[in-house]
């Protein structure tokens, strides 16, 4: 007897529980404030951030390539090394060239200073024989002869200031070709940036690079892109999420990327927007995720469906035999067919119900059952 006394007591003290709290909650409800969500799940696979391909400038035979498919490239030495003893012995060439462009300068320069010396004297010597012969102590003739070495000097410091700014030129010029053999001796040593990851390999040692033909291609796997497709309410959603959660391959928890990229252009066959999204290489690596290869990638992102479908709670809905209706705060009805119901409430057509209605809570004896 006590225990069902008992019993009774906790059905009743449940009773008054859930009462309570259907009490609790607003008294109006606008639906079209509160539309309805869907969510829908979005599939991607991602790609390294950049790809490059490495290419020679030059034809020659491959010497050497410091990594192989699947591996970084290495940061202290050349990726690949093509025969360059032509272009070594064109470089020594040409640096000889230079020092003998140099010496040549050495003794235009020396030949121009003893010319104006040489010119100098003869300036000198000529203006104190005019002056000897002013005072009649000296011939004519021994002037003339001084003003003609004077004239003669004069001319050979215009021939050294010549054959100087010819050797400078020429010096000039072979500097220039020092500059292109080096350049085109560095040409065979290409390399790459460092922490790369070789994607494909074209050559090996033995094999013809022919200039501008592939010989690695290499991806920076430093960051992951995820690109996506997506509409107006979607790319609304995504962005309302930010940072995004997702799901990918190989992590046992979700991660989460950042938008990289809205592409401004509107695509009008399929009205959708090109977005990108980051996935930093710390955050996979610290879920221990391998970034190699397209990893698929999901998202959820939960849509309004404000022009397709209302959500009304349950505490709104009144039910009569098996009929739905809801009430306006003017009291009057309106008969619902409920799309589908959940524990939030139930979910109906958005053209069922007149646009900016405001609804009022149903009491206890009116409220539909869930």
């Amino acid at each position: 007897m006590h225990q069902k006394t008992l019993a009774l007591l906790l059905y009743s003290g449940l009773a008054v529980a859930l009462t309570a709290a259907e009490g609790t909650g607003p008294e109006t409800w606008a639906p079209y404030a509160h539309p309805a969500t869907v969510q829908r799940t979005l599939t991607a696979f991602t790609r390294p951030w950049r790809s490059m391909i490495v290419a020679a400038e030059v034809s020659a035979r491959v010497d050497a390539v410091a990594a192989d498919r699947g591996e970084t490239v290495p940061g202290d030495v050349p990726l690949v090394e093509l025969e360059s003893e032509r272009a070594r012995l064109a470089l020594a060439e040409a640096a000889a060239r230079h020092r003998q462009a140099i010496a040549a300068v050495a003794v235009a320069e020396q030949a121009l200073a003893q010319a104006e010396r040489a010119r100098d004297h003869q300036r000198r010597e000529a203006d104190r024989l005019e002056a000897l012969h002013n005072q009649g102590g000296l011939p004519e003739r021994e002037r003339d002869a001084a003003r003609f070495a004077r004239d003669a000097a004069e001319i050979g410091v215009a021939q050294a200031q010549a054959e100087l700014a010819r050797s400078q030129a020429a010096r000039a010029l072979a500097a220039t070709a020092v500059d292109r053999a080096e350049d085109h001796l560095a040409r065979h040593r290409i390399t790459a940036p460092a922490g790369w990851t070789i994607s494909e390999r074209h050559v090996h040692p033995g094999s013809l690079a022919t200039a501008g033909a592939p010989l690695l291609e290499l991806v920076d796997l430093g960051r992951l892109h995820l690109p996506l497709s997506l509409s107006p309410a979607e790319l609304a959603a995504l962005r309302a999420s930010a940072p995004v959660t997702l799901r990918l391959a190989g992590a046992d928890e979700p991660l989460q990327a950042r938008i990289a990229l809205v592409d401004p252009r509107f695509d009008a066959t399929t009205r959708k927007q090109r977005v990108e999204l980051v996935l930093e290489a710390a955050a996979l690596a610290a879920a221990g995720v391998d970034p190699t290869g397209g990893l698929r990638a999901e998202i959820d992102l939960h849509l309004a469906a404000g022009e397709l479908a209302l959500r009304i709670p349950h505490a709104f809905v009144r039910r009569r035999l098996e009929q739905y209706f809801v009430r306006d705060t003017t009291g009057a009805e309106h008969a619902i067919i409920p799309l589908r119901s959940d524990d939030d409430g139930v979910i109906v057509a958005a053209g069922s119900l007149p646009p900016e209605i405001v609804l009022q809570r149903a009491n206890a004896d009116e409220a539909a059952a869930r």
